[in-house]
């Protein structure tokens, strides 16, 4: 027999070799992926610590390329019992152990993204202020000047929703609401072009694996854009039959930088972008929030099942098929990233809190 253990606690037995590709949980009736025959059972993803410190709904979680550092932002929107006066701060805390190391102060209002540079230096916040802050973190975890503001920077005239690097640490892409996409030289922080894209609603953006490609969505209607990054020519639209067209709120690129995950209203596409063709969709209820795996096929989604109470699921990337369920937060998660050995997932949620869950090792 094959003993797989539930969330709940309980165990599910399975004879070896059947041909069975679902199981239900004895206990509780979730359904979990069956192991081939010969396979090893999958090893259950464990919550490894809870972090407090916010007084405002959770609004992004990003870790540090060396996953040393965790950086995360809340607003006064969506929780409970919100700080206004907090709002623009963000908190750096030790991503192994969960322990506070600086706070960010600096905007006006609330961090509705953040993004490392790939040597982990520099930290960027982009604000509902119309700003993005650059951060000194090079000092290390245990000097109390960790977090000094180096920059501010300008330009946009709305909110800045997405930042992203690119992979050689170059060139930094801004997102905002109001309708462009900014690209800044990370050497003089000077801009040095703008992309006008006519979208509106808040943007969503990241870069391929490789640093080649630009891609973005945004909270309206249209299809997903991806630019050549070096020449800032589009090269690619992920058109939808206009009946199943909705707005979008997160994307991710595959770690081959051959596929990318778009999240829009309660679904997950798959596009293969060297033929633009969906490859597989998935229905996610409740999600808001997306992330991929820098190391393997993981997608985690972040969002709410009233149901279930369910905020985090973790499907495959290749099938669509859902791994496993993460039950923690008592509120809708509202940010979701992988560290980038892809051993640890942060959650964060209108609860106020940032869960750090332990992932099973990746096979070679």
């Amino acid at each position: 027999m094959i003993l797989l253990k539930c969330d709940c606690g309980k165990t599910l037995q399975i004879p070896e070799g059947t041909a069975a590709k679902k199981g239900k949980c004895p206990s509780c009736g979730r359904v979990w992926l069956l192991p081939a025959a010969g396979d090893e059972p999958p090893a259950i993803p464990t919550l490894r610590a809870t972090l407090r410190g916010h007084r405002g709904a959770i609004a992004a979680v990003a870790f540090s390329s060396d996953a040393k550092l965790l950086a995360t932002a809340a607003g006064s929107e969506g929780s409970a019992s919100p700080d206004k006066a907090r709002a623009g701060e963000a908190l750096v805390w030790d991503a192994v152990d969960g322990r506070p190391m600086a706070t960010l102060t600096g905007h006006r209002d609330t961090i509705r993204c953040l993004a490392f540079s790939p040597d982990s230096q520099v930290l960027v916040s982009g604000s509902k202020d119309h700003t993005l802050g650059v951060w000194d973190v090079s000092r290390g975890l245990w000097d109390s000047v960790v977090g000094v503001r180096e920059q501010l920077l300008r330009g946009h005239f709305g909110k800045v929703t997405a930042v992203a690097y690119r992979a050689d640490g170059t060139l930094l892409a801004s997102g905002s609401d109001d309708q462009t996409i900014r690209l800044w030289n990370t050497s003089s922080w000077q801009m040095e072009s703008i992309v006008e894209t006519g979208r509106r609603g808040a943007c969503h953006l990241t870069f391929s694996p490789c640093g080649r490609y630009l891609a973005a969505v945004w909270s309206s209607r249209g299809p997903a854009r991806v630019w050549d990054a070096t020449t800032r020519q589009e090269c690619l639209q992920l058109r939808l039959r206009s009946e199943e067209d909705f707005e979008d709120y997160g994307l991710a690129f595959s770690p081959d930088g051959g596929k990318l995950a778009v999240l829009s209203a309660d679904e997950v596409r798959l596009w293969d972008l060297s033929s633009c063709q969906v490859l597989v969709s998935f229905a996610a209820e409740g999600v808001k929030s997306l992330a991929s795996s820098p190391v393997d096929k993981l997608l985690a989604t972040g969002g709410w099942e009233v149901a279930t109470h369910v905020g985090i699921r973790l499907w495959d990337g290749m099938t669509g098929m859902p791994l496993h369920e993460l039950q923690g937060h008592n509120l809708p998660v509202s940010a979701v990233a992988f560290s980038a050995d892809g051993r640890t997932l942060a959650s964060g949620s209108r609860d106020m809190t940032v869960k750090l869950w332990s992932l099973p090792a990746v096979k070679a």
